[in-house]
């Protein structure tokens, strides 16, 4: 179980002052990188791609991590979900999302249904500008 209290991020019981996590597969991986309790002096490091991290979810130990950002705004909530699978971590995002991601009632007729995504809840949601990929644990600080 993880939780986040003044500052320490617990991880399968043990407390961290910071992790910090790159892209994973690419071309880009260990050059972006988001962190979680970043200092003062990484906010301002043209690196650092996430330092305000607003919602992890780590509930099992799970070996991947996968970030998700809803891109259709300039400074998105990022989260870092960590799950067995891409599939299990994109659920606990539209899960733990569903307000920002469901289409109102009166927007319903802007959508082609053939398009439409809909949650395990069977309420229609906008996940095109949704983005994610797959997550490297690189650094875990005391």
């Amino acid at each position: 179980m993880t939780t986040k209290t003044e500052n320490k991020i617990t991880l399968n019981d043990v407390s961290f002052n910071r992790l910090v996590f790159t892209k994973l597969g690419d071309s880009y991986e260990g050059q972006t990188r988001h962190i979680i309790g970043a200092n003062e002096e990484e906010k301002y490091n043209s690196d650092v791609d996430s330092i305000n991290i607003k919602e992890t979810n780590f509930d099992e130990m799970e070996e991947n991590f996968y970030l998700f950002a809803n891109a259709d705004c300039a400074f998105p909530v990022t989260w870092i979900i960590n799950a067995r699978t891409f599939e299990d971590a994109y659920d606990i995002y539209i899960d733990s999302n569903i307000e920002d991601l469901k289409i109102n009632e009166e927007d319903l007729p802007d959508y082609n249904e053939d398009y439409m995504s809909y949650s395990e809840n069977g309420i229609p949601i906008d996940t095109d500008c949704v983005q994610s990929y797959e997550l490297k644990l690189i650094e875990a600080t005391n």
